[in-house]
């Protein structure tokens, strides 16, 4: 394809913010996203978007396998962490621009080991659904009681998926029997 020029994860960005700010229907929409890509043209843009658009299609097909998300992030956090990326504007009293930026570090996630899920699972017979705090203080002690509750949550939504798939092209640390 014409103009697959690499692009930088700069260019990515100012793409897809760009993408947030002029909205499907804004006149002269990709036009304004490369006044905002250095280096990009409009036909490049136009060229990345539909490439964007037939990737987002092959995903939703189920054609593109997702990543192994790891357990102990939840929405929130991943959310959380997208906001602190952005810099915040404000104007002060003399009329200047100053700008600000979170310091906030991300921790990355650990995966759950087969011993704590072992562990997860006898503090889900014992204490129920739902006493996350419990089983966090009382079986899965290296765990917060925020990660028990994700984990379950991930838990819950694959041994009710289990029966739709046939053929998992991957094992899941949710499959570790008690």
């Amino acid at each position: 394809m014409e103009g697959a020029a690499r692009w930088t994860r700069e260019q990515d960005k100012l793409f897809e913010t760009g993408l947030v700010i002029y909205t499907e229907g804004t006149p002269d929409r990709f036009s304004r996203i490369a006044e905002r890509v250095p280096g990009k043209s409009v036909s490049e843009v136009h060229q990345h978007y539909q490439l964007l658009v037939r990737d987002m299609l092959e995903i939703e097909a189920g054609h593109v396998e997702l990543p192994n998300y790891l357990d102990d992030v939840d929405d929130h956090d991943i959310a959380s962490s997208y906001a602190d990326q952005f810099v915040l504007s404000s104007t002060n009293q003399s009329g200047t621009t100053t700008s600000t930026s979170k310091a906030k570090e991300r921790k990355i996630g650990i995966p759950w080991t087969a011993q704590e899920h072992r562990d997860f699972l006898l503090g889900l017979t014992e204490r129920g659904r739902g006493d996350w705090r419990g089983i966090s203080r009382d079986f899965v002690k290296s765990r917060t009681p925020g990660q028990v509750a994700s984990h379950a949550q991930k838990y819950f939504i694959h041994i009710n998926t289990k029966p739709n798939k046939k053929v998992r092209k991957r094992s899941s640390i949710h499959d570790t029997p008690l």
